[in-house]
């Protein structure tokens, strides 16, 4: 319940959350945070184990999305390793391998070390032949940095299949950012024809 819906693990403690399961079974025993907490990292460990098994038997080639991003506040950068590819049914998937903050002011070095413990924890870089990479807001020279440091130690075929954004996705997220400043006016002038 904890996993499928993410409630937080405290839950377990509340006294509203007792009383209630109380109610339901009053032999039912609860657990505390500290074991709902090792359970569900040990169900981790089991899902993330058979997924790098599902990958080493894959027969397809796979593609992996990097995306930089920055809070709204500017205070905190995260990036998030996608991965897609088509399974053996023929049916295209994608799963989240990782999502990872990074500091304020970090370089093109750390996201490198991020990157490639993400390929080494998960064993997929000998299979990973198209590299995507999402920087939000664009940046040329994070773009070429991390392009020139990931193409160095990639296989041939990895250099030629380095992608970035297209300026139409630039142009929707100006858009998109427009929006957003003018919010508060765009709510006043509804406000007013109503």
């Amino acid at each position: 319940m904890m996993i499928k819906h993410g409630y937080p693990l405290a839950m377990v403690q509340h006294e509203f959350f007792e009383i209630f399961v109380k109610n339901l079974q009053p032999v039912f025993k609860l657990y505390s945070k500290d074991v709902v907490e090792a359970d569900v990292l040990a169900i981790c460990r089991q899902e993330k184990e058979k997924l790098i098994s599902f990958f080493d038997n894959l027969s397809c080639l796979l593609s992996l999305t990097l995306e930089l991003r920055s809070s709204n506040d500017k205070m905190m950068n995260y990036c998030c390793f996608t991965v897609h590819f088509i399974d053996d049914g023929w049916q295209l998937k994608k799963k989240i391998l990782a999502f990872r903050n990074l500091r304020y002011n970090y370089d093109m070095g750390t996201v490198h070390k991020v990157f490639n413990s993400v390929l080494t924890e998960w064993s997929i870089n000998k299979n990973v032949r198209f590299i995507f990479l999402d920087v939000t807001p664009p940046k040329d020279h994070t773009i070429g940095e991390l392009r020139s440091k990931v193409s160095d130690q990639a296989p041939p075929i990895h250099r030629h299949l380095f992608c970035v954004p297209s300026y139409a996705q630039i142009l929707s997220l100006l858009a998109q950012d427009g929006f957003s400043e003018i919010r508060s006016v765009l709510y006043k002038i509804r406000e007013c024809i109503e």
